[in-house]
C-alpha cells in the first residue's frame, strides 16, 4: 500500500505536467492559464462553500445539543 501510495504521489503530477504541455501547445500559453486560474478560483469557491456548510451544520448540531461528529468527519 505505501509503495501505490508513493507511486500515485509521483505519477499524478507528472501526469498533469505532461496535460498542461499538451494543453498548452494546442491552446498556447495565455489560454492554458487562464483555465487553470478559473479552475483554481472555481475549486476555492466550491471548497469555501462546502466548509461554510459544514460549519452551518456543526452549529446546528451543537445548538441543538448534539456532537456535530457526522459534519466533523464529513
Amino acid at each position: 500500500m505505501p509503495l501505490l501510495l508513493l507511486t500515485l504521489f509521483v505519477a499524478v503530477p507528472l501526469i498533469e505536467i505532461a496535460v498542461f504541455i499538451k494543453v498548452g501547445g494546442w491552446l498556447g500559453i495565455g489560454p492554458t492559464i487562464a483555465v487553470v486560474v478559473l479552475t483554481a478560483i472555481i475549486g476555492t469557491a466550491l471548497l469555501r462553500q462546502q466548509g461554510l456548510a459544514v460549519m452551518a451544520e456543526a452549529q446546528r448540531a451543537l445548538a441543538e445539543g448534539r456532537l456535530p461528529m457526522d459534519s466533523v468527519i464529513d
